[in-house]
C-alpha cells in the first residue's frame, strides 16, 4: 500500500501519460524508488537519473526519455537535475517534497521552462499537511521574501548611486 501522497501522484501520472512527459523530482532516491515500484506495477516505462549513476548512464537516459514515445516520465533526485540541462520536451513537473533551499526547485523546473518551451507547463508540488513539509515550505516562502528585499534594497541604492553620479558630472 503507497501513502497518500504517492496515490495522489499516481493518479496525476495516470492522467497525463501518455499524451505528455513529465520530470519526477525528489531529494531521496527512497522516493524515487517507491515511484518507480508504482510506475512498473501499472505499465508505465520511465527513465531514472539519480546521483549513483556514471556520466554515460545519465546521458542515456536523457537520450531514452527525449527520445522514446514509450518513456514519458523521467525520475531524477533535484540535485542531479537541477543544473545545466535542456529538457524542455516535458510539460509536467512533480516535485515529491520541498527543498529547504527554494532556488533548488526553481533550477529543477527550470530545466523545463526554457527559452524554445512551446507549451504551458504544469508543475505539481506535494507537500502533506500537518508535517514537517509545510514548514519547509513556510521557510522557502521566509528565504524568498528576505531575497527580494535584499534584492529591492540593492536595487533602489544602484539608482540613488546613479543619481548622485549624475549630479556629479
Amino acid at each position: 500500500m503507497f501513502s497518500t501522497k504517492f496515490r495522489a501522484f499516481l493518479s496525476i501520472i495516470l492522467g497525463h501519460i501518455p499524451q505528455e512527459k513529465g520530470l519526477v523530482f525528489s531529494a531521496w532516491t527512497k522516493s524515487l524508488d517507491i515511484v518507480a515500484e508504482m510506475l512498473h506495477q501499472h505499465n508505465i516505462s520511465f527513465a531514472r537519473v539519480d546521483g549513483s549513476m556514471s556520466i554515460p548512464q545519465r546521458q542515456q537516459a536523457f537520450k531514452r526519455f527525449k527520445t522514446s514515445k514509450d518513456v514519458n516520465i523521467l525520475l531524477m533526485t533535484i540535485g542531479t537535475g537541477s543544473v545545466g540541462l535542456n529538457l524542455s520536451i516535458a510539460t509536467q513537473v512533480h516535485i515529491l517534497e520541498p527543498s529547504w533551499n527554494p532556488m533548488v526547485e526553481q533550477q529543477a523546473i527550470g530545466r523545463v521552462v526554457r527559452l524554445g518551451q512551446k507549451n504551458p507547463v504544469v508543475i505539481t508540488r506535494y507537500v502533506m499537511r500537518d508535517t514537517v513539509e509545510e514548514s519547509v515550505v513556510s521557510c522557502q516562502d521566509f528565504k524568498l521574501k528576505v531575497a527580494m528585499n535584499g534584492f529591492e534594497r540593492s536595487s533602489s541604492e544602484e539608482s540613488s548611486d546613479d543619481m548622485e553620479m549624475e549630479d556629479d558630472i
